[in-house]
């Protein structure tokens, strides 16, 4: 399941059945009434039934579930306001001021991890604006075969005859590897899966970051990113409604949760030959 034409949606419902939601070739969009609230937004993001995305995905393991189309793939970051200003008004990292090249940058495709680790935008400054980037799935895929785990486990061990030998293929890699637990939205509370995010850094960063239309690494490499969008204000005004509507006793009344919530689809993204050893969802 892919999502060919990521069009952007500028009325959505911030709750949702199942019965509503309609497919149209490659958009989601959903018929009004039955007394839910409308969320106004613009987001390129497709979004769907955090409910039904639960249930397609598996209970436990390691996954990697993302939106991705043929061509693109999403991840997320979260930066301060002058990063992400700077960032989404030339579609690149390069010149931003505080932005450091030398530092791994972390991605995650996961919306609702990324979302615990910035607290819905509300954890620090440092990460106050939420940034959805697109980047060329082929890109996407060159990230993953480079990819080693920061952790020695027993995972790991199967794919190195040493420990010396995977921390050499550690400090080597422009990517490194981690797998946290998932959380459920607005809580601490833990899913039994875990969700993937990537450092990334050396020559992959400078293509990740840097515009599309100019950039090339010192192999001549052409750039990752395709584009920049920053959705803080779909993330602040979720989580402002959602709470708002889940204080409403007339909506409790009727089991309306945050399972409701519309929220960016992901499926799984299919974890390479090289890294079966982590592909260990039930």
């Amino acid at each position: 399941m892919i999502f060919e034409n990521m069009r952007i949606a500028k009325n959505c419902y911030l709750f949702s059945s199942p019965t509503m939601i309609r497919k149209h070739g490659a958009s989601l969009t959903m018929g009004a009434g039955q007394g839910h609230k409308l969320l106004e937004c613009s987001t390129q993001l497709q979004l769907g039934s955090y409910n039904e995305q639960l249930n397609r995905l598996p209970s436990k393991g390691n996954v990697l579930q993302a939106q991705y189309s043929s061509d693109e793939v999403v991840v997320y970051q979260a930066y301060n306001k002058h990063i992400a200003s700077w960032a989404v008004q030339h579609q690149s990292f390069v010149g931003a001021p505080g932005f450091s090249w030398k530092r791994t940058s972390w991605i995650k495709p996961n919306f609702t991890w990324m979302m615990y680790r910035c607290g819905w935008g509300e954890k620090d400054e440092g990460q106050a604006r939420i940034l959805a980037m697109r980047v060329k799935k082929t890109f996407w895929d060159e990230i993953l075969m480079e990819a080693v785990s920061a952790i020695y486990n027993n995972e790991t061990r199967a794919l190195y005859e040493s420990k010396e030998e995977w921390q050499s293929a550690l400090r080597q890699s422009n990517v490194v590897m981690q797998w946290d637990p998932d959380h459920e939205p607005f809580s601490n509370a833990k899913y039994p899966r875990r969700a993937i995010q990537l450092g990334i850094r050396g020559d992959l960063l400078k293509r990740f970051m840097c515009d599309p239309t100019t950039c090339t690494d010192s192999m001549n490499r052409e750039s990752g990113l395709v584009s920049i969008e920053d959705i803080t204000g779909f993330v602040t005004e979720t989580k402002k409604k959602a709470m708002h509507e889940l204080k409403d006793k007339e909506l409790r009344s009727e089991n309306v949760t945050v399972l409701d919530l519309l929220l960016p689809i992901e499926v799984i993204y299919p974890i390479p030959e090289h890294l079966s050893v982590y592909n260990n969802s039930g």
